[in-house]
């Protein structure tokens, strides 16, 4: 399979079947940024892991993720914080998808009272880490 360059990813092929996935932007240290959620949506895209939406049915209601492929759950920051969801759905987010493309983080401060949802978001995330 052919695939197209982009700006934010490399790859490497170490066996036959496996495509190596190398993110790109080392004066960023890697950072994710839209640019590069919209390069690895493409990517899933390319090698048929087409996105499609999910439901998670927590404490008795859904909490909708737009596009998920190959336990990959990409959202956009509004997707996440501008929301009313709470530590059950992010730990529902966690067991669900073992990885979660956030794209569209602004530059956090205090002015904004969204950006404070992203505290309890990463604090509950680190809960599901192993120590």
């Amino acid at each position: 399979m052919s695939l197209p360059a982009y700006a934010t990813l490399r790859f490497e092929r170490p066996a036959e079947h496996v495509l190596l996935v190398v993110l790109n932007r080392p004066e960023m240290l890697n950072a994710l940024d839209t640019q590069m959620g919209r390069d690895l949506l493409d990517l899933w895209t390319r090698i048929g892991a087409e996105p499609e939406a999910h439901r998670l049915h927590v404490n008795g209601r859904d909490v909708v993720v737009p596009r998920t492929a190959e336990g990959v759950a990409f959202m956009t920051f509004a997707e996440l914080c501008e929301r009313p969801l709470g530590a059950a759905d992010y730990l529902a987010l966690a067991t669900r998808y073992h990885t979660l493309v956030l794209g569209g983080i602004p530059r956090l401060g205090p002015d904004k009272r969204n950006e404070a949802k992203f505290g309890p978001f990463l604090k509950a995330l680190s809960k599901e880490l192993p120590e």
